[in-house]
């Protein structure tokens, strides 16, 4: 069995973006209080740069490829002389930071429902993660991406499951 890969940890300079072409990466930090906090988990046909690869230097985050993810990865220098040499890259660029933008307005119309109706939206909006019971996410990543308790998710998530909402 594939175990998770790090492809970046926190105070590492991240000298590559990700584009995911099948599975999920996961972005986040540990806080004060030593609890996971998921910034994002991305999904097939994103891109996966962050502000430290952008600004080159240290990141606050770990990037972490779940199993069965497939991606490629473009160096820094590489992706500064697609810049400078192709055309249209600066738009696409521009189109990348704005889909941002929409899925984090997406995110927070999600954690914002009912507890029931959240879960479901998110499976169902991720059908490769089904059967629930043997998705390739941690319960913990999903509850934090939701910002639910990870007890009450693991509940909620078994009792949609008995109830046979959820598969």
């Amino acid at each position: 069995k594939k175990k998770p890969i790090k492809l970046i940890i926190p105070g590492q300079k991240p000298d590559k973006a990700y584009f995911l072409l099948a599975g999920y990466i996961v972005v986040y930090y540990i806080d004060q209080q030593g609890e996971i906090r998921v910034v994002r988990i991305a999904c097939a046909e994103e891109i996966i740069a962050t502000d430290a690869f952008m600004q080159h230097g240290p990141s606050p985050l770990y990037i972490v490829a779940m199993r069965q993810a497939v991606y490629i990865s473009i160096s820094y220098d590489n992706m500064q002389a697609i810049y400078r040499e192709v055309e249209g890259v600066q738009e696409l660029a521009v189109k990348t930071a704005a889909n941002y933008q929409k899925l984090e307005m997406q995110r927070d119309i999600l954690v914002n429902k009912p507890m029931r109706e959240k879960i479901l939206e998110f499976y169902s909006n991720k059908k490769d993660l089904l059967p629930a019971k043997r998705s390739p996410l941690k319960d913990a990543y999903i509850a934090s991406y939701l910002r639910i308790n990870i007890h009450t998710c693991r509940r909620v998530k078994n009792e949609m499951i008995a109830d046979g909402v959820l598969i």
